[in-house]
């Protein structure tokens, strides 16, 4: 069997860092041979940082769509789309010779579809018995892009408060509205079971969130399987567009300074001491 390499950045709770560990932990489950190849964290799985020729030639890398190329010089690679190519960096385009699967068809409609569920309802749930009394907004990707009568008095939700997801998931509960610039986030969902009514934020006015959640995931475990059954038959043989080792190091570094510096700590001061780049050097 070929064993998995999953390019990810350091785990945190954003969904689609979640979703790759996720992957990490589906496969292990059904007895392949999987990595991450990030940071250490408090994340419980098998990470690698050491990638030799004979896993390159032979075995399987995925990488999601912020980054950029194939910096560990794989044959085999694997194009997991966690949301619009090119919107958080990486590339608009992908090579031939890369198998491509997109957690949802919006996305990218030319891949295979392989959503994984990360929803937690033992955190995220209503409770009749609390008031709600809260009003919350969220931005995260699109950006904070338009203003609204009373958004001042509303609290806001991003990537570093609540500090945890127990705590986000007892503030859904106290929220009677949540309002959201992000039209593409599963705090959308864990919203909508905790009991709240959302809200897309539109140029001129507000939507109503509508969920999809139950057709997304419908066949999530025949997606699985086929994702299985395509990479473990990849062979792919032919020139791959070689990279020099400076060029390798320079986006595996830009990939992780896009996600951390711009979408979790937008802070330069914690982007230098969280990203350790001496991490991602490749050996071999």
């Amino acid at each position: 069997m070929k064993k998995y390499i999953i390019f990810a950045p350091k785990f945190t709770r954003n969904n689609g860092v979640q979703v790759l560990y996720k992957l990490w932990e589906k496969l292990t489950q059904k007895g392949y041979d999987a990595y991450i190849f990030a940071p250490p964290s408090d994340y419980k799985c098998k990470y690698i940082s050491h990638i030799t020729p004979e896993m390159r030639k032979n075995d399987i890398v995925v990488y999601p769509e912020i980054v950029s190329f194939n910096p560990l010089q794989f044959q085999n690679v694997v194009r997991y789309i966690l949301f619009y190519p090119n919107k958080n960096g990486g590339q608009e385009k992908y090579e031939d010779y890369e198998v491509k699967f997109t957690y949802n068809p919006i996305f990218y409609p030319d891949a295979y579809k392989l959503p994984i569920q990360t929803l937690d309802t033992n955190v995220f749930y209503f409770d009749s018995t609390i008031k709600k009394d809260k009003t919350c907004y969220f931005v995260h990707k699109r950006g904070k892009w338009r203003t609204f009568p009373g958004i001042e008095n509303m609290i806001e939700i991003n990537m570093e408060f609540p500090a945890t997801k127990d705590a986000l998931g007892q503030l859904l509960r106290e929220t009677k509205t949540l309002y959201s610039f992000d039209s593409n986030t599963q705090l959308l969902e864990e919203a909508l079971i905790c009991g709240c009514d959302v809200k897309i934020v539109l140029e001129n006015g507000f939507e109503d969130y509508h969920s999809s959640y139950n057709e997304l995931y419908a066949d999530e475990e025949k997606d699985f399987e086929n994702f299985i059954k395509i990479t473990q038959n990849m062979n792919y043989t032919g020139k791959i567009k070689k990279l020099s080792l400076g060029t390798r190091k320079y986006i595996m570094k830009e990939t992780i300074k896009a996600f951390f510096y711009k979408y979790i700590f937008k802070n330069k001061e914690k982007y230098t001491k969280h990203f350790n780049r001496k991490q991602y050097l490749i050996h071999g």
